[in-house]
């Protein structure tokens, strides 16, 4: 029997939705094999200026909108990348296998992205890229886009890209907290890290036996007691070493980066096994919006909470953010000063939150590298200072920069700063401008 039009349009109708069912992601690995035919290809000539031309072609012009975005937020210039490798040629050779290895994981990344629409029916599209960046950012999102630094993250484990992509999804799909404090955000990333478990059926203390999820799980009360001291506390300069980096916290003579994160993993997981009906578990923590309050609710329901501190976590009051102290706050240009034909980078000893070995600055003007010749900042009095000739810019130009302790922990721009730029990962960057 010959189809009729109305037939064919109910086929091709039922054919588009489910087309549309399934390709809900997709995840990009041509940044990846572009950057090494380029790096191939710039061993051939030692003209730096022939370098960069062939960077910009075989890798920047070719490269996918992940890579574009990435180069918005983190920086990039086919310049940033020449002298990159220049300076961590070694460091290229030894990760080159590792990065490529991604190629070998896009089935693990699409089992787990599977087993996420399954868990959690609100899905929202969005797409994966991996890239070579400039070594500043292991991995972000923007928007619906996971972006990953592969030049950070990559490691000889057959599958070290599937947690950090399901980590970086995780955010895709979460509302960002409206709260500056850090009861929100430890739930917020430890979340991410808690979901990105359920979707790749090991455990987090398996897969990464040294890092902050295992040693929250081995020392979880020594943690909560020391969180308690924290958590009605504002961001105050990255969130007193308990997130992103930043110095870490010493529990028990041990000291470890981003215990917010194990601690708010260790919160979502008590939610979730304490919930006799999983999915709506998982799509409360995702459409929550957390301001403090909400902070405070999800914490009391999780179950978490010891009985003996119920009643604490029930009556603190959340510290106010500066902004609030009664008094209208003093903005400032922070970070530099332009003294004659200087420029000036410096920062109150007071200000950085930690015992640091060595403080630098890190920007768009230096390739964002901490380790950079000439750019570590000496202590004089109360402050840190770094003095460079402002012929090393130019004139009407803007830079990004951050001030980064110890090579790894990048400070955060204080709430008085009014040279500060957020991006669209809600980061901040402070600014200076010609």
């Amino acid at each position: 029997m010959k189809p009729t039009l109305k037939t064919i349009v109910f086929f091709l109708s039922i054919n588009l939705i489910t087309n549309l069912a399934t390709a809900q992601y997709k995840v990009y690995t041509e940044d990846i094999t572009n950057f090494w035919e380029a790096y191939d290809s710039i061993q051939k000539t030692t003209d730096k200026e022939k370098q960069i031309d062939i960077l910009q072609r075989l890798y920047v012009d070719r490269g996918t909108e992940g890579l574009h975005d990435f180069m918005e937020l983190r920086g990039g210039k086919p310049e940033y990348w020449q002298m990159f490798i220049e300076q961590e040629k070694e460091r290229f050779e030894r990760i080159r296998p590792y990065t490529l290895s991604v190629l070998k994981q896009k089935k693990t990344i699409d089992k787990g992205l599977e087993k996420f629409k399954d868990i959690y029916p609100d899905f929202k599209d969005g797409d994966v890229f991996f890239t070579i960046g400039i070594g500043n950012s292991g991995g972000t999102t923007m928007g619906d886009r996971v972006l990953i630094g592969a030049e950070v993250v990559a490691n000889e484990s057959p599958d070290w890209a599937v947690q950090i992509v399901m980590h970086e999804f995780v955010h895709t799909q979460q509302v960002v907290p409206t709260s500056n404090h850090l009861l929100a955000h430890s739930i917020f990333e430890g979340m991410a890290d808690f979901i990105s478990e359920l979707l790749i059926d090991e455990p987090l203390n398996v897969i990464q036996p040294n890092g902050h999820v295992a040693f929250a799980q081995e020392h979880k009360k020594a943690i909560w007691k020391e969180f308690k001291n924290y958590i009605a506390e504002n961001e105050n300069n990255n969130f007193h070493g308990w997130l992103y980096g930043n110095g870490g916290q010493t529990i028990n003579g041990v000291t470890m980066n981003d215990l917010g994160y194990g601690l708010g993993y260790l919160i979502c997981r008590s939610f979730y096994e304490n919930s006799s009906d999983k999915k709506a578990a998982i799509k409360e923590m995702l459409t929550t919006e957390f301001t403090d309050e909400n902070a405070r609710a999800f914490l009391l329901k999780s179950g978490f909470v010891p009985k003996k501190d119920i009643k604490f976590v029930t009556n603190f009051d959340f510290k106010p953010v500066p902004e609030a102290f009664g008094r209208k706050l003093r903005k400032v240009v922070y970070g530099y000063k332009i003294k004659g034909n200087n420029v000036e980078f410096r920062i109150k000893a007071k200000d950085v939150p930690f015992e640091v070995e060595r403080l630098s600055v890190a920007g768009s003007f230096n390739n964002w590298n901490p380790k950079a010749e000439g750019y570590e900042m000496q202590k004089e009095k109360s402050y840190y200072i770094l003095s460079l000739p402002k012929s090393d810019f130019n004139e009407g130009n803007s830079y990004q920069f951050k001030f980064v302790a110890n090579n790894n922990s990048w400070l955060q721009p204080p709430v008085q700063a009014n040279n500060a730029e957020k991006d669209n990962s809600g980061n901040k960057n402070l600014v200076l401008q010609f």
